[in-house]
């Protein structure tokens, strides 16, 4: 059994769809369509380890030897995951590599217990997930915040709009008010490749974008990503500005987009962060976030080559 490594691209997009749509599990960032534009529009340097027509294991070659893995592996056979994780493991996660697993949530206990069992013996720490799904049971504090925030952007006038297809002025308000407020005008992404990366993301119908608007004026939004293949609907993209926060135009966002993805019996993967993070601002928006879901801990493995270790420590130490 032998994966092979290569690029994701216009000319293979194709024939890795209709191998994602084959895989017992799936996620829709895992979509193939999603990555190449992700590599295409956004920079990332995607790489494929592919088994024939079975399945691939995508990752993020960020440096000569730094690998971000993508999990879980999209197969067409549960029993494929023990030994290609165990391959996955013997190449990338020794040598001269620094490697690391960011495993996105799915409802397969039986591939999560081999990711565990697999990887174990690397280096571990605890990532929480937040998970929209039929097993979130709020409590009466939770639900009368939730309330009494839905209730305020109804006072406030806020208006909820689903965008079919990407509208250029209303794109460029949003990230100009929302986006560029969020990111303290140090946006991660410029303007014109966020614009088509979503663009192309609506074209495919891989993803849902709402718009919140106050007096007309766009004050938030966040996108979903969304395939027909995966029951797992991501939060991919979301921003609001001060006008929205106070209006509370997050929270119906939030629960509109909760209602989209639960009306086509998909479970909505809000996204968390490690324990290990106290960045404030990543603790606000995760504790926003939990407000509408349940937790859960998935491990985050990592690895890096001791020799690999001593020479970068002298490296910082020279300079």
């Amino acid at each position: 059994m032998k994966l092979t490594e290569g690029d994701i691209s216009e000319e293979n997009v194709g024939e890795l769809h209709d191998v994602y749509k084959q895989g017992v599990v799936k996620h829709s960032y895992l979509n193939p369509i999603n990555l190449y534009l992700r590599k295409s529009f956004l920079g990332w340097k995607i790489k494929i380890l592919k088994i024939r027509d079975q399945g691939y294991i995508a990752f993020i070659n960020q440096r000569s030897f730094f690998n971000t893995f993508l999990f879980p592996g999209i197969f067409n056979n549960l029993d494929l995951y023990d030994k290609l994780y165990l391959i996955v493991k013997n190449k990338k996660f020794s040598y001269m590599y620094i490697s690391n697993i960011i495993h996105f949530y799915i409802d397969s206990q039986k591939v999560l217990n081999v990711y565990n069992q697999i990887f174990n013996g690397l280096s571990r720490e605890s990532f929480i997930d937040v998970i929209y799904d039929n097993n979130v049971k709020r409590n009466k504090q939770t639900r009368h915040r939730i309330n009494i925030n839905l209730k305020k952007a109804k006072e406030k006038n806020v208006r909820i709009y689903l965008l079919q297809q990407l509208n250029a002025d209303l794109f460029k308000e949003w990230y100009n008010n929302c986006y560029l407020y969020t990111y303290d005008n140090k946006p991660p992404f410029p303007y014109s490749k966020l614009y088509s990366y979503t663009e192309g993301l609506l074209r495919n119908n891989l993803q849902k974008f709402i718009i919140a608007k106050v007096d007309d004026k766009v004050v938030g939004g966040i996108a979903i990503l969304m395939d027909e293949y995966s029951n797992i609907a991501w939060y991919n993209l979301g921003a609001i500005c001060k006008e929205g926060r106070e209006s509370g135009a997050g929270y119906l966002l939030t629960d509109t987009a909760i209602k989209l993805v639960s009306e086509q019996n998909k479970i909505l993967e809000l996204y968390g962060k490690s324990v290990s993070d106290h960045d404030p601002k990543h603790e606000n928006i995760f504790n926003f976030k939990k407000v509408f879901g349940r937790e859960i801990e998935i491990p985050y493995f990592s690895y890096i080559n001791p020799l690999l270790n001593s020479i970068i420590k002298l490296i910082r130490k020279i300079r």
